[in-house]
């Protein structure tokens, strides 16, 4: 078996000269694996003789154990890579402190395979070509070839302000778009929304002198995922023998076809929706950290196999987008520094 694998990963970052605090950076990663496996097994070494022929007058290729030769070829590709285009932004203004970003990211996923195999090498009456003699076999095997193309492409716009590091406030929508889903809900928007106001550094606060920091935060937003493997919007047909449908003209059997699967082109984004709010504290010099946050979200848009009334070729189920699922609670995360060397 050989197995190949090759990685291009490249960082390009550009300072923009006449605007201070803007930059451009683009990220490159491409990976291509490649695996070929060949293999052979050729006859029995023990020849299995006629009953009272000695000297082998009377053999055939089929008492070498021809029959038992066998053999494999197969190979896969699959390509993988990922663009991502950042321009950025950041500058401080006396007290005020401002930041943005601009992102453009595209990915793609690429995979093949197809393999074949042999056995039985009785009419050929050797095994001499091993592998490369495949198509001299008796029973020849050659499976479908299988592909899958994944792509996917986004845009993301953000921003953060920041006053007297004390008042914080930032925003962000994403546009992403993927080949997975339905020809109607390929892309789906998710904004979000947060602030946090870090009460510490207010001048009513400074005569707590145990308590360093104390941050109080809360953030709104939406985020999607992808829960579908590639072509599982589309409908799809079983051929030939695999569809199971034998017509008989002639004396001859001709194969039909039949619906297998039906697709759905409204399947798109799981999203979910969630509230979070909280806050982290500083205690005693540092040495007590403190991060509570209460959570609340809703996931909508899943996808699950529902049962319809069964059809004419025996399809009696199909993908749908369905139900919600509902999730609060509370984590609490405590660290503290007992001692420093």
């Amino acid at each position: 078996m050989t197995r190949t694998t090759e990685e291009l990963t490249s960082t390009i970052s550009v300072n923009i000269p006449w605007v201070k605090g803007l930059n451009y950076k683009m990220n490159l990663s491409y990976t291509e694996v490649t695996s070929k496996n060949k293999s052979f097994k050729h006859e029995d070494s023990e020849v299995v003789l006629l009953g009272q022929d000695w000297e082998g007058i009377g053999q055939t290729p089929a008492y070498y154990n021809l029959s038992n030769a066998n053999g494999s070829i197969s190979s896969s590709l699959s390509t993988n890579w990922v663009i991502d285009n950042i321009l950025s932004y950041s500058r401080s203004f006396g007290q005020h402190y401002v930041s943005g970003s601009l992102v453009y990211t595209r990915d793609s996923a690429e995979s093949s395979s197809e393999s074949y195999t042999g056995s039985s090498f009785v009419a050929a009456g050797n095994t001499l070509l091993g592998w490369h003699g495949l198509g001299n076999a008796d029973n020849k095997n050659f499976s479908s070839p299988s592909y899958s193309l994944h792509t996917d492409v986004g845009y993301l716009a953000r921003v953060m302000y920041s006053y007297k590091d004390t008042y914080h406030l930032n925003a962000s929508i994403r546009r992403d778009g993927s080949s997975v889903f339905g020809q109607d809900k390929k892309w789906g928007s998710f904004p979000a929304f947060g602030g946090a106001w870090t009460i510490s550094n207010e001048d009513f606060m400074k005569g707590i002198s145990w308590l360093n920091m104390l941050k109080l935060k809360a953030s709104w937003g939406m985020n999607g995922a992808q829960t579908i493997s590639p072509y599982g919007t589309l409908s799809t047909l079983a051929l030939a023998k695999g569809g199971g449908i034998a017509n008989y003209y002639g004396g001859t059997i001709h194969w039909g076809q039949k619906l297998s699967t039906l697709g759905n082109p409204t399947l798109g984004w799981q999203t979910t929706t969630s509230w979070n709010g909280g806050f982290e504290a500083d205690m005693f010099k540092g040495k007590i950290h403190v991060d509570v946050n209460a959570y609340q979200s809703a996931t909508t848009d899943q996808i699950f196999n529902r049962n319809i009334p069964v059809m004419g070729s025996g399809v009696t189920n199909q993908k749908a987008t369905m139900g919600q699922v509902d999730n609060w609670g509370i984590e609490i995360n405590a660290n503290s520094t007992n001692m420093k060397t």
